[in-house]
């Protein structure tokens, strides 16, 4: 999380790739990945992974999918 909030958005990612090996159920990773994905554009990768945050109960996740990509299924 220390890449993310100094804003080494790559390395970020290859961190939460990690732990996400480790522990697939991380809401927390998820979040902060597609946080990165949306830096960087990559909306695709973004709502996968905020999905999975959101269905694994961070509401942030499902509130930045409402603020961002409007009214979608979260399946």
């Amino acid at each position: 999380f220390i890449r993310f909030h100094v804003r080494d958005y790559y390395k970020a990612i290859l961190d939460f790739n990690e732990v996400l090996t480790r522990d697939g159920d991380y809401a927390q990773a998820y979040l902060f990945r597609g946080n990165c994905f949306y830096i960087y554009e990559d909306f695709e990768n973004t709502m996968e992974d905020w999905k999975v945050a959101c269905k694994l109960g961070s509401e942030e996740a499902c509130n930045n999918i409402e603020k961002f990509f409007g009214n979608v299924e979260q399946t």
